[in-house]
């Protein structure tokens, strides 16, 4: 018996995941798995999930436990191994989202910072524009105070002569 418990199938009822072995091996329906969850590992067609009143316990032999012991140590550590590699995975994929999450900040701070720099741009932009803007219209008074002052050196003229 691998798994006792509720299942995604019942959360009502509880069943039991059982990896077959010796003569039963590979006539069982299941790797461990049920409706997509995972509740223990064994290999393909070497597991099943039946409910606790649909089993019997029965006594084995010195020699059905020694090949019981023998066969379940070496499924024993390949679970380990394959948990060492899903914990690795886990890690790995942690450490890959932090660092798409940092680079994301990273971008989102680059593009802060230009645009401050393109904004402080437009705004130097804007006050030369406007500074220029300044000295037009003060060249075009001065430009109009002096074509009056002209044409009214030009009538004093006019009247002297």
């Amino acid at each position: 018996i691998q798994f006792v418990g509720q299942t995604d199938l019942s959360s009502s009822e509880d069943w039991l995941g059982i990896q077959l072995t010796g003569g039963s091996k590979g006539s069982g329906n299941s790797d461990g798995q049920m409706c997509g969850e995972r509740y223990f590992a064994c290999d393909p067609k070497c597991g099943i999930f039946v409910q606790p009143d649909n089993v019997t316990k029965r006594q084995l032999s010195c020699l059905e436990q020694l090949r019981l012991r023998r066969e379940l140590s070496g499924k024993s550590q390949r679970l380990i191994e394959i948990r060492e590699r899903q914990v690795a995975l886990k890690e790995k994929q942690s450490k890959a989202i932090e660092l798409v999450k940092i680079f994301r900040l990273s971008r989102l701070e680059d593009q802060e910072r230009n645009n401050d720099i393109r904004e402080r741009r437009m705004n130097d932009l804007q006050e030369r524009q406007a500074a220029r803007l300044k000295k037009a219209r003060e060249l075009e008074s001065r430009q109009l105070q002096l074509q009056q002052r002209l044409s009214e050196l030009q009538k004093q003229l006019q009247l002297q002569q």
